[in-house]
């Protein structure tokens, strides 16, 4: 009933903040994210946005927090028993056969079972199995590389989750505690696996914040793979994830920024005007690094060979050291089998830091030692998986990828290419896509030439014991090719084909 009598007694306000949320254009199913529709709608630190998943349309919500990577700030709640490459991060389909983990005879001793245990409020519980999608069970020691995350997304690694442990508020953490042999216990606590081995066979490293933690979440090793944990998705911004999809959804000499999976470092991206992706900084992968065919351009079963260098499990020689800047205790002399890097961290004039230098063994990862001859190209690479050293052709027209690169910025055409001859010149400035610098080359023990040029390494075979380059020389950076000596160290950028 409706009364003009001034209302008398206490009362008070209590209004419910709603929090604003952006969605880039034509986004909406977390499958469908890309590093720029992301980018869109959450341009700064702590923004947040609603996506779906495709797989039972319930809505997430996702936030950029302080590493600048983008997670989910809700608890996965999946319970779709059949995963694909399509819409999940699995490599195969998937049917998942599901117990219950209040189920204490089917999911007290569950290395080998996924167990799952839903709530309306915190989402879902998973073991170990269910949350990595059956790809770790039984005595597995390997990371997880699969994931019962939506496609495009991962479960995170400890290394991720260090990212944020400062994060909690932002992270939205809840508690809820864990399911184990049957029981819910530890419930003013909230726990989320991570894709990394734990300190035993059967344990895996996890994140977890409890009620008198301010907060603070912090990283502990011994999550036992029986129990039910939370799951969040990190969204895959590592070059190995990226696409051909998403690199042709690319605008012209559009950057992005993404992660190197085999040691972190980030890397800006461009899609150049040849249509494809290259990388705009010099690749920067230290001696020592272990490959393998899920992260690096090379096949299952590759064996890295320790007769040119490399070292036992697949790992890359050991870098030389600087001794003044300019000089270095060995390597890229007058070998053309041997692997060698150089790494360093001394800037180049005004462009930044020099990053590293790859002999051609290394570069190519010894697939190059047996390729001669011209126009023959080594068939692997240091690049991350899905991408490769760019191709090169004596002639202009013959369709390798840096003779396409340069027809596509107008430069013009050459019969033949050889040692030193200036073909073809095309002028970019400092700074600016495809972000050509001056860092010169390796050879010798010295750094030649002082910073002054930038050779780039191909994968094509000159004669016998040289290779194509393309090399960036002069005041304003004239873009030319020429051939030399597989010894020379001289800097990697990877490319992504779009088609």
């Amino acid at each position: 009933k409706l009364s003009n009598e001034t209302p008398s007694g206490d009362y008070s306000i209590n209004i419910d903040f709603l929090a604003v949320t952006n969605v880039a254009p034509n986004l909406y199913y977390m499958q469908d994210a890309t590093p720029s529709s992301l980018a869109a709608a959450m341009p700064n630190v702590h923004d947040t946005a609603v996506l779906y998943d495709r797989r039972d349309n319930k809505e997430y919500t996702v936030a950029k927090l302080a590493d600048g990577k983008y997670w989910m700030t809700k608890n996965l709640a999946l319970e779709s028993s059949v995963l694909t490459p399509e819409d999940s991060d699995v490599v195969q389909k998937t049917v998942m056969n599901y117990y219950q983990l209040d189920d204490a005879q089917h999911c007290s001793n569950s290395y080998n079972v996924a167990c799952i245990k839903t709530d309306p409020i915190y989402g879902a519980w998973y073991n170990y199995a269910a949350a990595t999608a059956m790809s770790i069970v039984g005595d597995d020691v390997n990371d997880a590389t699969q994931s019962i995350c939506p496609a495009n997304w991962k479960m995170p690694s400890s290394q991720d989750q260090n990212g944020i442990l400062s994060e909690g508020s932002s992270f939205n953490v809840v508690s809820g505690g864990i399911y184990y042999q049957g029981v819910n216990s530890a419930t003013d606590e909230g726990l989320w696996w991570s894709s990394t081995l734990g300190d035993y066979m059967y344990h895996r490293d996890f994140l977890i914040w409890n009620n008198n933690s301010n907060n603070a979440l912090i990283i502990k090793r011994d999550g036992n793979r029986q129990a039910g944990y939370y799951v969040r998705c990190l969204f895959d911004d590592t070059m190995q994830s990226f696409s051909s999809d998403y690199a042709a959804a690319l605008a012209m000499e559009e950057t992005i920024t993404l992660r190197d999976a085999r040691d972190n470092q980030e890397y800006t991206v461009a899609k150049l005007k040849d249509g494809n992706v290259w990388m705009t900084k010099n690749l920067n992968i230290a001696g020592g690094t272990a490959l393998t065919p899920a992260d690096t351009d090379m096949p299952t079963g590759y064996v890295l060979s320790t007769a040119y260098g490399f070292q036992e499990e697949n790992k890359l020689p050991e870098s030389y050291i600087v001794t003044d800047g300019t000089t270095i205790n060995g390597g890229f002399s007058d070998n053309t089998v041997k692997a060698d890097i150089y790494n360093t961290g001394i800037e180049c004039n005004y462009w930044g830091p020099c990053s590293s230098y790859y002999s051609w063994t290394a570069a190519t990862l010894g697939s190059g030692v047996d390729i001669h001859g011209d126009n023959n190209d080594a068939p692997y690479s240091i690049c991350p998986k899905g991408w490769q050293l760019p191709s090169m052709r004596t002639t202009q027209d013959a369709g390798g990828d840096f003779n396409n690169l340069m027809i596509a910025y107008g430069m013009s055409t050459e019969s033949t290419i050889q040692r030193n001859a200036s073909l073809i010149v095309q002028q970019f400035e400092p700074g600016t896509v495809p972000n050509f610098m001056y860092s010169g080359h390796y050879l010798n023990s010295m750094f030649s030439p002082g910073g002054a040029a930038m050779v780039l390494t191909s994968r094509t075979a000159k004669g016998d014991s040289g290779t194509f380059l393309s090399n960036l020389w002069g005041d304003n950076i004239e873009l030319t090719l020429y051939a030399t000596r597989r010894w020379e160290g001289n800097p990697v950028r990877c490319l992504l084909r779009t088609e």
